[in-house]
């Protein structure tokens, strides 16, 4: 099921800045078990912290598992998905020193155990979603959908850094979607 569920703006999750997306990244919850509805929970949780040197910004613009698609920030608005104290080498190949969530949608994967591997439904959903993405915003799937290992080096979705082919598989489907005319979630 598709779900518009936006989380309320606050600082540190929804800060309601405008971007400009280049890039799709993926990313693993690496929270085996969890539900898209909770991703989207956590974040909105976020709005309750103290603000200090402790807290945490983080958020997606969709969360995907077996059974949902939700949305929790508008692809117009920035998510903070990938900022980092450091980055990869890669991250000024893609962004040169542009701020990298300013530039980028977000989709949080669910899995189901730590070997991130990702279910073939949960796959359809965060591909149908990049489909959306892609013609909305004139991306080219081989080119503009990244790991958020690729912006900063973290381990994320760990299945698809652990195994390259299965982030070019994604792809290569995304490709052949947009292609067939499977558009729209």
């Amino acid at each position: 099921m598709i779900i518009e569920n936006f989380i309320t703006p606050n600082k540190f999750s929804r800060p309601q800045s405008p971007i400009i997306p280049w890039y799709i990244v993926l990313h693993w919850t690496n929270s085996p078990r969890t539900s898209a509805h909770n991703i989207r929970n956590y974040f909105d949780s976020l709005k309750s912290q103290v603000d200090n040197e402790k807290a945490v910004y983080a958020s997606a613009h969709v969360a995907v598992d077996d059974k949902d698609i939700v949305y929790i920030i508008p692809p117009t608005e920035m998510a903070y998905n990938c900022g980092s104290l450091t980055y990869s080498g890669t991250k000024e190949e893609l962004f040169g020193t542009a701020y990298p969530n300013a530039y980028t949608v977000s989709i949080e994967l669910c899995h189901r155990d730590k070997s991130g591997v990702f279910s073939e439904t949960t796959l359809l959903h965060a591909k149908l979603v990049c489909v959306n993405w892609c013609n909305c915003f004139n991306l080219v799937p081989k080119k503009h959908i990244i790991r958020h290992y690729d912006v900063t080096g973290k381990l994320c979705p760990k299945y698809m850094v652990d195994n390259p082919d299965a982030l070019n598989n994604f792809k290569n489907d995304v490709e052949r979607m947009i292609i067939t005319g499977r558009r729209s979630v």
